[in-house]
């Protein structure tokens, strides 16, 4: 055995980390660039939809005992969270593919 194929065999590795390496810093990056809270608040639609939480919100300032009906945002939140609650039930009640 050579001296040369080792060392050659090293250098193929490094280059293989290097490469990997490399990759996984660029989904990092992709990664926190798409998480980051300003990239939400770029999109027209999540800003309409906080306008109009707050319009809503603001509109809504009677005394809470002459409120006779729930507000729009309560019913949304409360809607939502039975939505994903019955989600949840369901996929925990359903039997796995593998099980039938």
């Amino acid at each position: 055995m050579s001296d040369a194929e080792p060392s050659h065999n090293i250098e193929e590795l490094r280059g293989g980390l290097t490469e990997k390496l490399g990759e996984l810093h660029r989904r990092a990056t992709h990664a926190k660039l798409v998480l980051s809270p300003s990239t939400y608040w770029k999109n027209p639609w999540i800003r309409l939809g906080i306008g109009a939480a707050i319009g809503f919100a603001m509109a809504d300032r009677r005394p809470a005992a002459a409120r006779t009906h729930e507000p729009l945002v309560h019913a949304i939140v409360r809607a939502g969270l039975c939505a994903a609650a019955s989600a949840l039930v369901a996929r925990s009640l359903a039997v796995p593919r593998g099980d039938a």
